[in-house]
């Protein structure tokens, strides 16, 4: 998948595993991540960027902004439950 290519490494492969259906677990085990949460963010701030590409908008940046959107969409997904 080319889009993979627009990715840091880790988030191309966390991305990837996600689609596969891979749980959190195996995930956070096989990157060496403590908490379930960084890898998320790490698949989100993926997804988000291949989002803005494929909407046309420049590269966006893996900083603060990227975390404070993973953040409203986490909190957004737990209203709506």
């Amino acid at each position: 998948m080319t889009w993979l290519r627009w990715l840091d490494p880790i988030d191309a492969k966390i991305v990837w595993e996600r689609a596969a259906n891979t749980r959190w677990k195996p995930i956070c085990y096989r990157f060496c991540m403590a908490a379930r949460s960084t890898a998320w963010r790490h698949w989100v701030a993926g997804l988000a960027l291949i989002a803005a590409r494929l909407n046309g908008k420049p590269r966006l940046h893996t900083g603060s902004h990227v975390r404070r959107y993973a953040e409203r969409v986490r909190a957004d997904a737990e209203r709506k439950y």
